[in-house]
């Protein structure tokens, strides 16, 4: 052997390992730097897209899909772990986005415009008050780079809809515009069948034995025809660094045709006694326009953080509708009716919020709000019947009215860093006003006045090893519709509803506990146990009694509150996450509700009621060669509790796919949704005095089609 080769290349791999430790010793900072891709803070799972490369290869839709709990399906519908419905914000403002703006937004943006992505699913006062409402907060780069995207395309599906739509996108670093017009038609059925046993007291009550009054079977189609235009208008303008203001246009005319047919059994045994065999035709006419305005305004100070906010924001709808019903009895003629309904309505609601944000240290930060949301709800009813001498009104089912909310918020929030843990308390404090005028019955004029501390306390921690711990207490409000304040009662024709003055809204606390395991090429863990107690839950019971003005024990459903309700449980969320192309996901919760209250028809008897519900998800997702996007999933839902009565809700699976043609120019998505036609929904109610069950059945089962085409 050559002594000196030898050397040499003793020489040469001391070389190369002394440039290796050094590249790694250069790379030190660049890899603290980069720190890792998921955090918790406070109530919000932050994604940092910005740290991720893989992430950013596509499209804000495609970002999404590595966010846990996340879901985007191949037509840009959201949908977020444990809740019922998501808002998006953009750089911490309402995105005030209309269904198909928001999907373009979604689809076409590049991921590299994105720093990073904020999810709460129980988020505090200053993003939302709303129960059961999550956000997702799209925070920008300033990257300055323009975009523009010309794009249209048609939707269609089998039960059918047709949705032809043409979308517009361009900004820069100053100026940014979005339109979008989209129309459709839709065509979609239901069918319900249904019974219902109605009871009073035995004459010996002694015996503790009840007498039916009635039995009722119903058997129902349902035909709706809709037609709608829709038109969104957004556009901002950063003349400066400092400055940043935005306004917002959207309207939506619309008609829909109703109708329904539906055949009757009904028998009485206490009142009126005898068997009713009836059909019921009813044809519905509605034509609306509903739509929202709005404008921000947002100020930098020079110091980084340091934010004043402005937002007026208005939602409008106004229209009326006509409907007519014919009753034909097979064998008493006498009580058939012919009767007609008419509703006009105007409601013009607005909201002004003012928001102040202050960077107080450099691991610190205080925010301030003050808000005011005026809502009302107007309607001029006019029921009719056909007498000897034409359409005359019954004015024990008609009505005037006048209703409304006004809202005033004030939110302190404070956040500091003391290191990897996150402290973030606040309070906020809000007045609302719920006013009820009934210009024709002003004997049943309401005012209610209800004023609320709300505070919150969200604690986290992480790990250098990606471990993140999570401790949160949040109150929120849940105020009803001012009807259910009233004393006024509102007939229908076999039934009536009433209100309840002694009505509290309900104040609910919810306290989370979480853990989460964050892998940057494999995915996570997310374990989280929860417990949330709604003081003066609200119901809306059903039950049965005698009222004078029918003549007999009839159905009724009114609101009451709850002395003990609560929900505890956990959920758990995996993410296999190997790429950020490809993932599976396994969703579960699993939770007992309890309810424990007083019910003043049954002798001031305790009522106590215990269910455990779970709900389980499984989805996967994958994008391949760039060009093919496919999905699948699989939920289901177990029952679920009221008072005397339980839902059993939508179950199923759905699967699509996504792929492009013409350098990504051409798009074309199909769905099928509810491949085994398993979506219905069933309702028991089981009341001392009043025993239902209905199945409601619509046309969930059905194929989408649309195909994008993209000129800009």
């Amino acid at each position: 052997m050559d002594f000196s080769l030898y050397l040499q290349k003793k020489v040469m791999c001391h070389r190369l390992l002394i440039l290796f430790a050094l590249s790694w010793l250069i790379s030190l900072p660049l890899l603290a730097q980069k720190g890792p891709v998921f955090v918790n803070e406070g109530e919000t799972v932050v994604y940092y897209l910005s740290r991720d490369p893989q992430g950013q290869k596509g499209t804000v839709s495609d970002a999404l899909q590595n966010v846990p709990g996340v879901k985007v399906d191949t037509e840009g519908n959201i949908s977020l772990r444990g809740v019922s419905q998501v808002e998006i914000f953009i750089n911490g403002k309402p995105s005030h986005f209309d269904e198909e703006s928001q999907k373009n937004y979604l689809q076409q943006v590049s991921a590299t415009t994105i720093d990073h992505i904020e999810v709460m699913t129980n988020p505090s006062a200053r993003f939302t008050t709303t129960t059961n409402t999550g956000v997702i907060n799209i925070v920008t780069n300033s990257d300055g780079s323009s975009e523009r995207h010309l794009s249209v395309g048609i939707q269609t599906n089998t039960q059918p809809v047709i949705s032809p739509w043409v979308s517009y996108i361009w900004n820069n670093d100053r100026f940014s515009f979005t339109a979008n017009l989209k129309a459709s038609y839709s065509n979609t059925t239901k069918h319900t069948d249904s019974y219902s046993y109605a009871f009073v007291d035995h004459q010996d009550s002694r015996t503790g034995v009840m007498d039916t009054t009635s039995y009722k079977r119903v058997s129902d189609d349902d035909t709706a025809r809709y037609y709608s235009v829709e038109v969104f208008l957004k556009g901002e303008y950063h003349p400066n660094e400092s400055n940043d203001f935005m306004v917002y246009f959207n309207i939506t005319p619309n008609l829909q045709k109703t109708a329904s047919l539906s055949n009757t059994y009904r028998k009485e045994y206490l009142h009126e006694i005898g068997e009713y065999e009836y059909s019921i035709f009813n044809d519905n006419r509605q034509l609306m326009s509903y739509g929202s305005a709005g404008m921000s305004w947002l100020h930098r100070f020079q110091q980084p953080g340091h934010t004043l906010g402005f937002q007026l924001n208005s939602d409008y709808d106004f229209g009326g509708n006509t409907a007519k019903e014919i009753r034909t009895f097979k064998d008493q003629p006498y009580l058939n009716r012919n009767i007609r309904q008419t509703n006009d309505f105007v409601d013009i609601g607005n909201e002004i919020k003012i928001e102040y944000t202050y960077p107080y240290h450099k691991n610190g930060e205080l925010y301030v709000s003050l808000s005011n949301n005026f809502k009302p709800d107007n309607n001029i009813g006019l029921y009719d019947t056909v007498g000897a001498d034409g359409y005359v009104t019954d004015w024990m089912r008609s009505e005037n009215r006048r209703f409304s909310r006004d809202y005033v918020a004030g939110v302190v929030m404070v956040q500091h860093h003391f290191g990897k843990l996150t402290v973030k308390p606040g309070l906020s404090y809000e007045t609302v006003f719920l006013r009820a005028r009934y210009f024709d019955t002003p004997e049943y004029d309401t005012l209610m006045c209800f004023a609320h501390w709300l505070p919150s306390l969200h604690l986290s921690y992480r790990t250098d090893s990606q471990h993140n711990f999570s401790l949160g207490y949040t109150r929120k409000t849940d105020y009803p519709w001012m009807r259910y304040f009233t004393r006024r009662i509102n007939y229908e024709e076999e039934s009536f509803v009433t209100g309840n003055p002694l009505l509290k809204p309900t104040l609910i606390d919810v306290f989370e506990l979480s853990w989460a395991k964050y892998w940057e090429n494999l995915g996570s863990v997310n374990v989280k146990g929860y417990y949330n107690n709604s003081i003066n839950a609200i119901n809306q019971v059903s039950d049965a009694a005698y009222d004078a003005f029918f003549g007999r024990v009839v159905p009724y459903s009114r609101p009451v509150n709850l002395n003990k309700y609560y929900e505890a449980g956990g959920e758990f969320n995996l993410t296999y996450r190997p790429s950020a192309t490809f993932n599976v996901r396994l969703e579960a919760n699993v939770f007992d509700s309890y309810i424990e209250t007083l019910y003043d028809k049954t002798q001031d008897s305790v009522i106590r009621s215990e269910l455990w519900a779970y709900n389980l998800r499984l989805s996967t997702w994958a994008k391949l060669w760039d060009k093919l996007e496919i999905h699948a999933t699989a939920y289901y839902n177990s029952p679920t509790q009221t008072l005397f009565a339980t839902s059993q809700t939508a179950y199923g699976i759905d699967c699509g796919l996504r792929t492009d043609f013409l350098n990504k120019r051409l798009s074309v998505l199909l769905n099928a949704y509810d491949i085994f036609n398993w979506n219905k929904e069933d309702n028991y109610t089981f009341n001392p005095y009043y025993i239902s069950y209905s199945s409601y059945k619509a046309n969930s089962r059905y194929v989408s089609l649309e195909v994008v085409y993209r000129m800009l």
